[in-house]
């Protein structure tokens, strides 16, 4: 028989094997996949405000809004034409 701590070691052995076999086939395929990444930051808005935070005391801070559009990567289309 096998005590309750022998078999979550097993078990984390075994996921241990499993995550690290999959790691290192993700890090083959990189090699084998070409990949050239792109992105485009647009900031259409950006602002300061002097006023209080809810929680602190009566020190006046900064915020700071900011509007953006974020195109980054590849389309995930990409990978399934072929």
């Amino acid at each position: 028989m096998h005590t309750t701590i022998q078999r979550l070691n097993g078990v984390f052995s075994f996921l241990t094997t499993v995550t690290f076999i999959l790691s290192a086939c993700i890090a083959l395929t990189s090699f084998l996949i070409p990949s050239s990444p792109t992105s485009d930051l647009k900031v259409s808005n950006f602002r300061v405000v002097n006023g209080r935070a809810p929680r602190s005391s009566s020190k006046a801070t900064e915020f700071a809004f900011m509007n953006f559009d974020l195109d980054a990567g590849t389309p995930i289309s990409y990978f399934f034409v072929g």
